[in-house]
């Protein structure tokens, strides 16, 4: 018993420690570079646990125009980062991306929104 007792308080000293790590960069934005790189590699990494278990997080176009002015690095190889990429949601509710104006079927331009920063 007498073993027992503090490994449990250090378990739960830990699983406490790690879900305030959770939470800090669930919920804090952060404008420090290397801050911001490791938010950025900590929440993918957490969505791809999340989809291995077979849970997935619903996605609102908020959410991924959020997401995507978060990380710069997601442009378009074909417009060298340079042009702005589009986001617009179909009568299903699917989000897609697009390069130009043109890529996006004529009834979805007026609700098509910009992913510039």
């Amino acid at each position: 018993m007498k073993r027992i007792v503090p490994a449990l308080i250090w378990t739960s000293l830990f699983l406490v420690l790690l879900a305030g790590v959770d939470q800090f960069f669930l919920r804090v934005p952060t404008t420090v570079p290397i801050l911001t790189e490791v938010r950025a590699f900590y929440l993918d990494f957490r969505s791809r646990l999340a989809l291995l278990g077979g849970w997935r997080q619903e996605l609102t176009l908020e959410s991924v125009i959020e997401e995507t002015a978060a990380e710069p690095l997601l442009r378009s190889p074909r417009s060298g980062g340079s042009a702005p990429r589009y986001l617009y949601a179909d009568r299903r509710g699917e989000l897609h991306f697009a390069d130009t104006l043109k890529e996006i079927p004529p009834e979805y331009r007026k609700e098509a929104q910009s992913l510039e920063n």
